[in-house]
């Protein structure tokens, strides 16, 4: 392929050269650095991303699929996917907040899923999707809230939707579960309706405890919000979800599609989940669990072992070298995917 230098992007076989996207910072580093450089290494964010695509839509008349900035993070690997499509091609990205969303659509494999944090989104989880087999198929279940859907009176009730929504993707065939901290509990609470109605289900948790009901704050302030969706507020004081929008917008640009509203329904979603997981005795699952973890957040009062009475199979114990916040970075995702991959191919499907 030909590189354009004055781009910074490559031109795959069909000579496509792709403009500049974005003015931030971090999208300018991607496109000032080489064709195969890592646009998360160097500090992108899903909604950096989510704003990519919406402007390579303006200037290419095409919408380049959000899952495909995640699978292949570089300039050349977005020209590979404008290259294969053109100007009608069906705009088959999902929305930003959506109940599920796809993180890869793959073959007819056994699909994995993944069950979003407190934050209520899944989007984290894509630094995972490029370390797994290339026709894996892979979701993330998000909370309904988020996009104007119900919210639930008990943990059980929103793992049963999460069932249903799974079955609805994959009807037959094993399922394959993982979360992440919060996410954890309900992946647990996910697989034990799952194979109460007769499916066979992996379970993968991710540092994540079934007494956990100081690890995490009742609410969360505009700011802590704003760093859970990886855009800090620097030193701007933002105390409201307006100011919040506002910072968006101005740090990403119009059209990114996050309100004010849509911050606080994450908000009350993040309290929400809380209160729930809280409140949640968890159930006994059947089968064994994958348990990952945090080796450098080890004296935070918790063991595996809390685990035990709530699993009738094994526990499999995966050291991950890092802390509690960090098992969804680069280099913690590889090493989590890689036992992943493993624990997939045993099904051989």
């Amino acid at each position: 392929c030909q590189h354009d230098p004055a781009s910074g992007l490559s031109a795959p076989k069909g000579e496509r050269r792709l403009p500049k996207v974005l003015d931030t910072d971090r999208a300018q580093q991607l496109l000032d650095g080489g064709v195969d450089d890592d646009f998360f290494e160097l500090g992108g964010t899903s909604i950096v991303a989510t704003r990519s695509t919406i402007e390579l839509e303006k200037r290419l008349g095409m919408r380049v699929p959000l899952q495909s900035l995640f699978l292949d993070p570089t300039p050349a690997g977005v020209a590979r996917a404008a290259d294969g499509m053109d100007a009608h091609s069906p705009d088959d990205s999902s929305d930003l907040l959506a109940p599920m969303i796809t993180l890869r659509a793959g073959s007819d494999r056994a699909p994995l899923f993944f069950v979003h944090p407190g934050i209520g989104l899944s989007w984290g989880y894509a630094e995972f999707v490029k370390h797994l087999e290339l026709d894996q198929p892979v979701y993330g279940l998000q909370l309904p809230s988020l996009s104007g859907g119900p919210s639930f009176d008990s943990l059980t009730e929103l793992a049963d939707d999460y069932a249903n929504r799974i079955a609805a993707v994959a009807s037959t065939g094993p399922i394959h579960l993982a979360g992440w901290s919060l996410g954890g509990v309900i992946a647990h609470a996910v697989a034990h309706s799952l194979t109460r109605s007769g499916r066979d289900v992996t379970l993968s948790i991710l540092d994540s405890y079934p007494s956990s009901d100081s690890d995490q704050p009742a609410e969360l302030s505009v700011s802590e919000l704003l760093a859970g969706l990886a855009m800090p507020a620097g030193s701007k004081t933002v105390e409201t979800f307006e100011e919040a929008a506002e910072l968006l917008e101005q740090t990403l640009g119009a059209g990114i599609g996050i309100e004010a509203e849509h911050l606080a329904r994450i908000s009350r979603g993040y309290s929400h989940s809380v209160e729930l997981t809280n409140r949640h005795q968890p159930p006994v699952h059947v089968g064994a669990i994958e348990f990952f973890v945090a080796g450098r957040s080890t004296e935070n009062g918790h063991d595996v072992a809390e685990w035990r009475r709530f699993v009738e199979g094994d526990i499999r114990v995966t050291e991950v070298d890092c802390e509690h916040n960090q098992m969804i970075e680069p280099g913690p995702a590889a090493t989590i995917a890689v036992r992943l991959r493993e624990v997939i191919a045993q099904w051989g499907v």
